[in-house]
């Protein structure tokens, strides 16, 4: 049996390990997940392999929330990233 006085007095502690993946997404169907740390979103649109997994081009904008991120943004810091050509690339 469970001594009583004990449940009731000492805290309870849960340790609930965070899920830090971001996902990038260009186009209707290129995405992929994972934690990206520290990395900024400059680092991202201008990383030539990752613009490649993704089938984009260079020169995209990260957007997420319906707001252009800036480059000095953590990645980490967004659920969802959605690359996008340039209004003056899209001509």
């Amino acid at each position: 049996m469970f001594p009583v006085r004990e449940l009731l007095t000492k805290p309870k502690i849960r340790i609930v390990q965070m899920n830090n993946t971001t996902t990038i997404k260009y186009g209707l169907s290129n995405e992929f997940s994972k934690d990206f740390g520290d990395l900024t979103v400059g680092d991202l649109i201008n990383d030539a392999a990752t613009l490649g997994v993704l089938g984009a081009p260079e020169g995209v904008s990260a957007i997420s929330g319906g707001r252009t991120l800036s480059e000095d943004d953590l990645v980490s810091s967004y659920s969802v990233i959605t690359l996008e050509k340039r209004a003056s690339e899209k001509a």
